[in-house]
């Protein structure tokens, strides 16, 4: 592996070299900054939507702003049932030992087209 020294190049590639550096870096820490705002911002809209009964699987539609609001929440399960009642498992007992765990409530905002439908 090589090492070089942007101070070391040549003007007429140093300075495009170090803008496009520049550049990135501002890009990356912006990219950053929206996403931990946007994780704060999706956090407090969980929290209003939820502490009014809104639950996971309902929508809001904001027609005005033609958007609409998934509450989304994710279930994972660790067993692959087809592969054990293939193997013979029956599913009462794949029932008794199936464990599931919920992933926390998230938005989805989605546009919605000018007829009320989704875009």
């Amino acid at each position: 592996m090589n090492i070089y020294h942007l101070e070391q190049l040549p003007d007429e590639i140093r300075v495009p070299v170090q803008d496009l550096i520049d550049e990135l870096a501002t890009i990356q820490l912006v990219s950053k900054l929206n996403e931990e705002r946007g994780r704060a911002l999706r956090d407090e809209l969980i929290e209003i939507l939820t502490g009014i009964g809104i639950r996971p699987g309902d929508i809001l539609d904001a027609l005005d702003m033609e958007l609409r609001v998934r509450i989304m929440q994710h279930r994972r399960r660790k067993l692959d049932r087809k592969t054990l009642e293939r193997l013979g498992v029956s599913p009462m007992v794949l029932d008794e030992a199936t464990m599931q765990n919920q992933g926390n409530p998230h938005v989805r905002l989605e546009r919605l087209d000018s007829g009320g439908g989704m875009a």
